[in-house]
């Protein structure tokens, strides 16, 4: 399906009297002008103005000898529900997860996903504050499952639940901060067909005491452990190790769907003297499907969101939008995530895909109006 039939299926809820754009033709150009690197709907409204009838028509322009203003943009996105946008965008997002397959007999075969919290630094006005979002992101299709408008704190967990309970984590393995380690996001998780490989912090006291002792008392013979390379990157020398056991308790309620705990050690050494660090993760994963290595490795790739979260506020300029009304700062963030999807088919770096997008227009044309 080509991303421009994925528009067609929102609702244009404006009055038919006097619409001379369909919402399909106008969301097209937003993305269009977002794949060229510009921001906001007064640029959509320069680029539409730039097109040749030839790129109108393709893009479902009726007249292409007209051509929209940004208050044209403004009217018509406004009246768009940014939840039913999210949902359009993560299912055609989410139907390249079929295409993926371990690269080999000993990669773990459930798919990590990411879910983190963000703040729309842009949306910040004197009337509602600032906006946050919770979204669900897979690395290896570079694009966001879900995503969900929130509050700061308590709010994000609220959120994180709704966002895992609307999805099929089947074939799944969500990681995330310390913050969702909540027995209520476990048990979210593990009902939509799922799994979780979490850190254990302070805030969850009890179960971060069990696990240390647990260490402390296990035989030497049931510890697996892997280690990656040393990393000399950035002006200093980095190292991290696991060591990986069977939870040896069964607990009644709370926890009972952890399988394995792990702990992970940290040695760095740079211009202030060498560091050691430790810290404690959990996994529903049992070792038949999961390795210490792939613990290791999963765990550290779940820092990959927030390379989403920098291509969005650097390169797409989400934290400088001065989108604002109503939903618009969380439908500009959806669509920000498709942007994400697109550029990924053109180069590995957002930036230099857009650069070729730049030079050479048809590329983007293309990403819209082609089926993938």
């Amino acid at each position: 399906m080509s991303v421009f039939n994925l528009f067609l299926q929102v609702t244009d809820k404006r009055n038919n009297r006097g619409k001379r754009y369909s919402l399909a033709s106008l969301l097209s150009v937003v993305l269009l002008s977002k794949l060229l690197g510009f921001q906001g709907h007064r640029a959509a409204s320069r680029l539409a103005h730039q097109l040749n009838a030839s790129q109108k028509r393709r893009l479902g322009f009726r007249d292409p000898s007209k051509s929209p203003v940004h208050e044209t943009f403004n009217n018509a996105l406004q009246q768009v529900c940014p939840d039913q946008l999210e949902q359009v965008f993560s299912s055609y997002i989410g139907s390249n997860l079929a295409d993926i397959a371990p690269s080999s007999e000993e990669e773990c075969s459930y798919i990590p996903v990411g879910i983190d919290g963000k703040t729309l630094r842009g949306s910040k006005d004197k009337e509602h504050g600032v906006q946050h979002i919770v979204s669900l992101f897979c690395d290896r299709v570079k694009g966001v499952l879900g995503q969900v408008s929130s509050n700061v704190g308590a709010g994000e967990i609220e959120a994180a639940i709704e966002l895992l309970s609307n999805q099929d984590l089947k074939g799944l393995l969500v990681t995330g901060d310390a913050a969702f380690t909540q027995t209520t996001v476990c048990e979210t998780i593990i009902e939509q067909e799922g799994h979780f490989l979490l850190p254990v912090k302070g805030n969850q006291p009890r179960l971060l005491s069990d696990i240390k002792l647990a260490f402390e008392e296990c035989n030497e013979e049931e510890i697996r452990t892997a280690e990656q390379p040393i990393d000399k990157k950035h002006g200093r020398i980095e190292q991290r190790s696991i060591e990986v056991i069977d939870m040896p308790w069964e607990y009644n309620n709370a926890w009972r769907h952890v399988a394995q705990i792990a702990r992970l050690t940290r040695y760095r050494s740079d211009r202030k003297g060498d560091h050691k660090t430790i810290a404690y993760l959990i996994t529903s994963l049992d070792k038949k499907h999961i390795s210490a290595k792939e613990v290791l490795d999963i765990n550290r790739g779940h820092w990959t969101v927030e390379t989403n979260h920098y291509v969005r506020d650097v390169v797409l300029g989400e934290d400088r939008s001065t989108i604002k009304t109503k939903a618009a700062p969380q439908m500009n963030a959806a669509i920000n995530n498709l942007a994400v999807h697109l550029l990924s088919k053109v180069d590995a770096s957002p930036t230099r895909a857009i650069q070729k997008i730049v030079m050479k227009q048809k590329i983007a044309m293309q990403l819209i109006v082609a089926n993938f």
